[in-house]
């Protein structure tokens, strides 16, 4: 089945396309800062300069094995409260985004803890989720950005998309990503970029690393939308603990699309990662990603494939990944909007022998899917209502599991400034 759905996904052609994520309202994702005005946008809407508004969200939470463990599952309540804030500024020529919240996690046991394992309120903690975004054109041609996203948290799917670690050990990850983006002419365009990420956990004996990365990237505008990019990005990790230390080059060669309420984008390239360990032999895949999103006033829909290496581990454990998501929406109305989501990941674990006493390369089959639906009592509050399913099928016993999980959420968003 796998060798068969790799056959399927590899004749698939890449993409990644903006779109309202169905999931944005579980408590691991809650707060998405949306992209950064366009400063040609703010310039056409001189009643949209400034926006501040204040928010709160509250959710309980329910999960049957809330330690995603294969043996002695534990159901464990989840409650959170996330104070934060909004703000917009835009003027002609630049552009300021800011978004914050506390996030403020208090969690209950339903059932009887095993002997010697520590009560789930132990965990508790209070984490935080920031993002930072300015922009300004000092020239015609020229635009210059500032991105910065910081989290405290205990999901390690912040720190790594293809996350497959079920620990949660509390850490902070800092991204901060100057860059320079500069329009030749009305068909060329490039945009150079640096990414500094520190990821810290608050045991000593965690993970803690620190990535460099430079972006690059040349595109070709067929049209004002359509282009072809060739992307080179090339980062070196840098851990504290005995974790491979490793270099990557990675180039892409990427084609988007847009019409009026589709979106397609399509990549294909090659990455070579090298570890400073000579012990360690050096590893090296053709990547893709691929996808198709719609959009129109009431639907919403998107269909996504990726293939690549993970970046960040907790443990000595690199494995190629395979990604499949769906997900789609629908509005009814002006106050209600439903959605369903679901992911199919494939871990290949291609030296797991070679650091671990198992017989055989570990190989992990991940699926989840989930239903939401959301009632807008009024323009700033929200009543929304989310169940779904994980289950984690490993080749080794030890890391199988399964996970239900039902939640509960208020959302209050008011803008208190918009002139």
């Amino acid at each position: 089945m796998k060798k068969n759905l790799l056959a399927t996904g590899r004749t698939v052609l890449i993409f990644l396309v903006f779109f309202l994520c169905v999931t944005e309202h579980s408590p691991a994702s809650r707060i998405i800062i949306q992209p950064l005005v366009a400063v040609q946008e703010a310039a056409m809407d001189p009643g949209g300069r400034l926006r501040i508004a204040p928010k709160v969200s509250a959710s309980s939470r329910y999960d049957s094995n809330f330690y995603n463990t294969a043996r002695d599952e534990r159901g464990v309540f989840t409650y959170l409260m996330q104070p934060g804030i909004e703000m917009e500024y835009y003027t002609a020529k630049s552009s300021v985004t800011l978004g914050y919240t506390l996030d403020a996690y208090f969690y209950h046991d339903n059932d009887d803890v095993p002997i010697g394992q520590k009560d789930a309120d132990e965990d508790d903690y209070v984490g935080h989720t920031f993002h930072f975004n300015v922009r300004t054109a000092p020239f015609a041609k020229l635009s210059l950005e500032l991105d910065e996203i910081y989290f405290k948290t205990r999901e390690e799917s912040k720190a790594d998309r293809f996350a497959n670690d079920t620990s949660r050990e509390k850490y902070y990850i800092n991204r901060l990503t100057p860059g320079l983006f500069y329009r030749w002419n009305e068909r060329f365009s490039s945009a150079a970029r640096y990414r500094n990420t520190i990821t810290e956990y608050d045991r000593e004996s965690d993970a803690s690393s620190k990535e460099n990365r430079g972006i690059f990237d040349l595109t070709y505008h067929f049209s004002p939308l359509s282009s072809l990019t060739l992307d080179y990005q090339i980062w070196d990790r840098n851990y504290d603990v005995d974790i491979s230390d490793y270099t990557s080059n990675q180039v892409e060669l990427v084609y988007r699309k847009q019409a009026k309420h589709l979106g397609f984008e399509a990549g294909a390239g090659y990455h070579s990662r090298s570890f400073d360990d000579d012990s360690r032999d050096g590893t090296d895949t053709l990547h893709y990603h691929a996808g198709l999103s719609a959009q129109t006033a009431k639907s919403r829909g998107e269909l996504v494939f990726e293939e690549n290496y993970n970046d960040a581990v907790t443990a000595d454990d690199f494995y190629k990944a395979r990604k499949l998501n769906l997900s789609l929406g629908r509005t009814f109305g002006r106050y209600l909007d439903t959605g369903i989501s679901g992911f199919y990941q494939m871990n290949d674990y291609e030296d797991w022998m070679e650091y671990r006493s198992d017989p055989e390369n570990r190989e992990d089959d991940i699926f989840g899917l989930s239903a939401s639906v959301r009632y807008k009592f009024a323009r700033w509050l929200a009543l929304g209502l989310e169940g779904g399913y994980e289950d984690r099928d490993s080749n080794l016993d030890a890391y199988d599991y399964d996970n239900k999980f039902i939640m509960l959420k208020v959302d209050s968003v008011y803008d208190a400034v918009r002139r």
